[in-house]
């Protein structure tokens, strides 16, 4: 049980948290003098496939209430890097004294693995990864050891883990993460549950990052498991009727995806894939160099129909967007391109480009969305999401012709005394690829001395 000179000190810290979290968020709603805001942080459930929060879905390390009364004087405004810097400061100082009132009642407290996911979240939150990793870490232990081995509170801090080894760049770690998490979800459900769609889907495009960066032997591993992770996706989507247009067009997406990996994978490597340290409970009649063989080749196909079927789906729902048809459209015609079928990649095009002229307003902003620069290919490889700490951009200046191929490549990002092994997988991917080129009046055209930035490891 905690003391009451403990509790106290606990919450001491709390508010030097609350009061340093305060200066930024005053100046982030522009709060007046004479308002009066109260914003209370609850403890709210969420699922464990997607939440951040440990343990009870709580706030680490504790419920803070932030107030301004009214008639007072207006909050400081902290919008300079050193208030910036100070804060990020007083949160650390703060969680770290709640962790050492915890540990005076004994190193596994419930509650430390709370306060330790706080000070990893803040540490990651201003690059201190490795120090992160190590406390994400510690927070995971105390939280197996309180609520078992298998427990899905430990998925944020999994979660947390993951993110700071990609920032590492400790890919390997990752992978080997990445299925002990996928564990969790099989000793928590069923394997056909259509609950580990997302699970599975996230990890086989986690293999598509990573087999751009291993340039091993074995690099071929990770197509052969991106591939059983969306089969088992697609599998577990087949046993609901629930999914909505959005999930489905996904699975689509990443089946494409794989696809085309597949298809453009070269070397005596597939045999390999059969003792893969990620296929142990796969279907070793799948993993047969013949059958993966086949499967290279009839990658075009299966990307095609994918890309058909989200065509159907879409055209299929009356609450789809104008953005989403045009979309399908467009991806269509990339897939098209990416195998060289340029005249069928055109039709598709200007498929896309004829919904846009059939709408009243926005017509301008819908083509630079698509058509206005080139754009790197698979479309769904390009995509990140602003909040991933641990993502890797490749940035480059190079020329695109009018038919999307690269050429004079100039990496600027990673820096030459950066990682090789990043550059030489940056160089890789640029001169592999393909890129929806630049449309000037429903022409493609060249693009010299393009910039672009795509994510290499989401």
């Amino acid at each position: 049980m905690i003391q009451p000179r403990n509790k106290l000190n606990i919450w001491l810290a709390l508010a030097l948290l609350t009061l340093s979290s305060s200066l930024v968020i005053a100046d982030d709603t522009g709060t007046q003098e004479g308002e009066n805001i109260t914003t209370t942080e609850t403890r709210p459930n969420s699922d464990p496939a997607t939440s951040d929060t440990p343990g009870s879905n709580a706030e680490p390390p504790a419920r803070v209430v932030r107030s301004e009364q009214t008639g007072t004087e207006p909050a400081i405004k902290g919008s300079s890097d050193n208030e910036n810097v100070y804060n990020g400061q007083q949160a650390l100082l703060s969680y770290r004294i709640a962790i050492e009132e915890l540990d005076e009642n004994g190193p596994y407290h419930e509650q430390s693995s709370e306060a330790l996911y706080g000070l990893a979240m803040e540490l990651k939150k201003q690059g201190l990864y490795a120090e992160a990793l190590s406390t994400f870490q510690q927070a995971k232990h105390i939280d197996r050891v309180n609520h078992g081995l298998h427990s899905f509170s430990q998925i944020p801090m999994l979660r947390g883990i993951i993110d700071s080894q990609k920032a590492l760049h400790l890919f390997e770690d990752v992978t080997t993460d990445y299925h002990r998490m996928l564990n969790l979800f099989l000793k928590n459900h069923d394997a056909s549950d259509p609950k580990l769609i997302p699970i599975f889907r996230e990890l086989a495009l986690w293999h598509v990052d990573v087999y751009q960066v291993d340039k091993s032997s074995a690099r071929v591993e990770h197509l052969t498991s991106a591939h059983r992770m969306i089969s088992a996706a697609i599998n577990n989507a087949h046993q609901t009727n629930s999914l909505d247009t959005e999930t489905k067009v996904d699975l689509l997406r990443t089946v494409a995806l794989v696809n085309f990996y597949f298809s453009t994978h070269e070397g005596n490597e597939w045999a390999t894939s059969i003792e893969s340290r990620y296929s142990a409970s796969a279907d070793k009649d799948f993993l047969k160099p013949a059958r993966i063989g086949k499967l290279s080749r009839t990658g075009f196909r299966q990307g095609k129909v994918a890309h058909e079927q989200i065509i159907a789906i879409i055209e299929a729902d009356p609450n789809t967007t104008i953005t989403q048809k045009i979309s399908s459209y467009v991806e269509t015609g990339d897939w098209h391109l990416l195998f060289n079928h340029r005249d069928s990649a055109m039709q598709y095009y200007q498929q896309a480009m004829a919904l846009i002229t059939q709408q009243t307003e926005n017509q301008q902003a819908l083509n630079n969305t698509w058509f206005s620069k080139p754009e790197f290919l698979p479309a769904l490889r390009a995509e990140d999401e602003s909040d991933n700490t641990g993502i890797i951009f490749v940035t480059a200046k190079l020329d695109i012709s009018k038919t999307g191929r690269p050429s004079q490549i100039s990496i600027i990002e990673p820096p030459p005394e950066g990682n090789r092994i990043l550059r030489r997988a940056a160089m890789g991917t640029i001169r592999d690829s393909r890129f929806r080129p630049r449309f000037v009046d429903g022409q493609a055209v060249d693009s010299p001395g393009t910039l672009i930035r795509i994510p290499l490891i989401h």
